[in-house]
């Protein structure tokens, strides 16, 4: 049997113990902070690159800044709860799965990834989702990823999907052939790539590039609409852009 991984935004099929989507709760922001979650890491490209355009822009608005990392599963159950005022960067579709009413996804975008396949079987080369359709893979993907779950969906059985929650337990997963592929985006293995076992790990194809947006509590609508203002007068002004690059090139590209 051929073994896939995919894995992208976040092992075994554990659910992270928190408090239900339809539910909320009494945790009190401050008031003169924002806080947004993200699957991302500090470190990890996606991470660096949205940190300072947030900061930038609630500095416009008048608010202190933080941006949290959380398990993605968990990030969005906490973020639907009121725990934060938002989660800082998801995909487009999420607000139409109706997992997580309480979320508003903003207009305004906030970065660009690219998801992309990686494996140690040089027999394998992925060009789009559909590519796995009709084979027999073992797929991971990281617990949390909305995108991926529906994507995965569509052309691969449920019981060859592999939900992994330690990222670091992909070369052990690939080289005992329990996984083929690993999926995910090019900002989470470049922030990987370096662990033990990774130098073995090659990218074999790219799936698809993906554009994030802010999604924000509907407790903090009027926020929501300020921050989108503000992320439109700074990509007008140039500011939203320079941030960005200079993260490129502080990190070599």
């Amino acid at each position: 049997m051929l073994n896939f991984i995919l894995l992208l935004e976040f092992g075994c099929n554990r659910q992270d113990q928190s408090i239900p989507a339809n539910e909320t709760s009494s945790n009190i922001l401050p008031e003169n902070k924002i806080i947004l979650v993200t699957a991302a890491e500090k470190g990890e490209l996606m991470y660096e690159l949205i940190f300072p355009v947030y900061r930038e822009a609630f500095k416009r608005i008048g608010y202190e800044f933080e941006l949290t990392s959380q398990p993605a599963e968990r990030a969005l159950v906490d973020v639907n709860s009121g725990r934060y005022h938002g989660d800082a960067a998801r995909i487009y579709h999420l607000s139409e799965t109706g997992e997580y009413p309480n979320l508003t996804r903003l207009n305004e975008s906030i970065c660009r990834i690219t998801i992309s396949s990686y494996s140690i079987r040089s027999d394998i080369q992925i060009n789009n989702w559909e590519s796995l359709k009709n084979k027999d893979y073992i797929v991971a993907i990281r617990l949390g990823i909305k995108y991926f779950e529906m994507m995965l969906a569509r052309y691969v059985d449920e019981a060859y999907i592999y939900k992994i929650t330690d990222m670091k337990n992909i070369p052990i997963l690939l080289s005992t052939g329990r996984v083929d592929i690993y999926i995910d985006s090019e900002s989470r293995f470049n922030f990987l790539k370096n662990e033990p076992g990774f130098e073995n790990v090659k990218n074999v194809g790219v799936l698809e590039e993906l554009i994030l947006y802010p999604y924000i509590n509907n407790n903090h609508k009027e926020l929501g609409t300020r921050l989108d203002n503000v992320l439109k007068e700074m990509k007008n002004d140039g500011t939203f852009y320079q941030l960005q690059d200079e993260v490129y090139e502080n990190l070599g590209g």
